[in-house]
């Protein structure tokens, strides 16, 4: 398959992967395009994300690479079929390939390590940043990467595995030393190891939820104090209106039984509402006495001299309707009973 620019436009290639396109092949000297393999070996060397993208675009071939010794580039490698290395495989940048990645030594990337199959060591699997394979990912040795591990089917070393990231298999997943991973651990079969496991999400999650019970467990028992608190007062409220409520009724009753003993004139009635409490109304003065014309009363104490004074007063009826009433009280607050 060759890539021409019409086949990079119609897949949506970025202007800067365009330009650089047909930079590198100009149309005159490549009329018909350039070979698929040739293109990914030129951005591996020169672009490692373009010669990426081109993969995930066009996608993988059958083609089959064998080496029979080492495979050790300065750059990335990209590779769109199988890679077989007897040896040994290094790059200083990523490895990456349409299917499956083998060697017969260690595989060694500075970048990430990606295959659309499994990835297969002799030795030991290293990666700067994350391991991806879409089959198993075996090694005879450890697996190291800086990021993620993830294996759509099982993951198998021969040492330890380490990973900043978390670690993912489809499958099992099983090491001859420790698992280690920066974040959670997850297997669709089990996870066997010869030492220890650690995740640092399990670690953080165990612990975020112990401090979520806690905290739940804090706030309730603050809501239940308060609560219990909130009905104490309301019981102390409740028996302080009930005493008050007791001792005015008192203070009234006593004071209607008096004016009924000494039968007292409505001046002295009022009079004595006054000096017990404070003030009155035209409604007391009906509901306690059945004085009718209370401001007659008012005024007839206070041409005898007794300082009576009123204020208008707003207040509700019996049909919730807001209505202005008169409200009486002594001036002092303070008369003497010979007055």
């Amino acid at each position: 398959m060759k890539i021409t620019k019409e086949l990079l436009r119609e897949k949506g290639a970025c202007a800067a992967g365009y330009r650089d396109f047909l930079k590198e092949y100009p149309v005159d000297k490549y009329p018909d395009g350039v070979e698929y393999q040739e293109l990914l070996d030129c951005c591996a060397e020169k672009n490692f994300s373009y010669g990426s993208w081109l993969l995930d675009a066009f996608g993988k071939t059958d083609e089959v690479r064998k080496i029979d010794g080492d495979l050790i580039v300065e750059k990335g490698i990209i590779f769109a079929g199988q890679m077989e290395v007897k040896g040994c495989i290094k790059a200083g940048c990523g490895i990456k390939a349409g299917w499956d990645i083998e060697a017969g030594g260690g595989i060694n990337a500075g970048d990430s390590i990606k295959a659309g199959g499994g990835i297969k060591a002799g030795w030991g699997i290293k990666a700067g940043c994350g391991i991806n394979a879409g089959d198993s990912i075996k090694a005879g040795g450890g697996i190291k990467a800086g990021g993620g591990i993830k294996a759509g089917c099982g993951i198998k070393a021969g040492c330890g595995i380490k990973a900043g990231y978390g670690i993912e298999a489809g499958y099992g997943i099983e090491a001859g030393w420790g698992i280690e991973a920066g974040d959670g651990i997850e297997a669709g079969n089990g996870i066997k190891a010869g030492y220890g496991i650690e995740a640092g999400w399990a670690s953080r999650q165990a612990m975020a939820s112990r401090l979520a019970v806690a905290s739940r467990l804090a706030m309730a028992s603050r809501l239940a104090v308060n609560m219990a608190f909130m009905l104490v007062c309301a019981a102390v409220s409740r028996i302080k209106l009930n005493a008050r409520s007791s001792q005015r009724s008192a203070r009234r009753t006593s004071c209607a039984e008096n004016s009924r003993k000494r039968k007292m004139t409505q001046c002295e009635k009022v009079l004595r509402h006054l000096r017990t409490f404070g003030s009155i109304t035209p409604m007391e003065a009906i509901q306690e006495y059945g004085i009718m014309r209370l401001g007659a009363r008012c005024w007839d104490l206070k041409n005898s001299g007794i300082p009576v004074v009123s204020e208008i007063v707003a207040g509700k009826n019996r049909f919730g309707e807001t209505t202005h009433y008169a409200k009486y009280r002594l001036e002092d607050g303070n008369v003497s009973e010979r007055t």
